[in-house]
């Protein structure tokens, strides 16, 4: 996938498509964020997520990882003078190389849904290796509900979205991953999660350890 030809104008596509629901997935995240020391970004976009999180994490050492260049420059350029020692821009391909370093919290917004099943299979334990006991796994991204009009409303969005990508970013992936069965199988347990959009929009905290319970987010 090559994001770049849409770098520039992500944002307005993003606001045209979902309004602010994107962003409120991403901001809910922030909660599990504040005494974070090690975080590793995947797939940031443009920026918006890493400067929220430099805002609330004041010693929070940050690496953002995106096989985008253009996309980089954006996040940079959302980066505070104050908060660039704190950021490495790394522009690689996670599913070929990822930093040698482990981390008490790994960010994945709106990245799992443009892995196709081989790829996720990769990905999941490869990058749960990078995270430390006790560290947590966010995750905003799209989900398809199991049943009734919110899965039909889910399947039409979608269906539209990756024959888009796919056109303007050569997108390989044709559908939502099961990412949640490796994640549980490589010890991770949702500990909070919320939903949007009639449950097609989703934020997941996932911990390691295993936590005993599901809890649903503050409302």
């Amino acid at each position: 996938m090559n994001a770049d030809p849409l770098a520039s104008i992500y944002r307005p596509l993003e606001y045209l498509a979902f309004g602010r629901a994107l962003e409120r997935c991403r901001i809910k995240l922030l909660e599990a964020a504040p005494g974070r020391k090690r975080v590793l970004i995947i797939g940031e976009g443009d920026g918006r997520f890493l400067s929220w999180l430099l805002a609330c994490t004041t010693h929070a050492k940050v690496d953002v990882v995106d096989s985008s260049q253009r996309m980089l420059d954006l996040a940079k350029s959302k980066i505070q003078p104050r908060d660039m020692a704190r950021v490495r821009l790394l522009r690689q391909d996670v599913l070929r190389e990822l930093p040698e370093a482990t981390y008490d919290t790994i960010v994945t917004n709106f990245f799992l849904d443009c892995l196709t099943e081989q790829e996720v299979n990769q990905f999941v334990p490869a990058v749960s290796r990078l995270l430390e006991p006790g560290g947590v796994w966010l995750v905003g991204d799209f989900h398809l509900p199991e049943r009734g009009l919110r899965r039909f409303h889910a399947q039409v969005w979608l269906t539209v979205m990756y024959r888009f990508f796919a056109m303007t970013t050569g997108l390989r992936a044709r559908r939502i991953p099961d990412y949640v069965a490796l994640m549980k199988g490589v010890g991770l347990t949702v500990e909070r999660e919320r939903y949007w959009r009639a449950g097609m929009i989703t934020a997941q905290v996932w911990r390691r350890p295993t936590a005993p319970s599901v809890a649903s987010f503050r409302s």
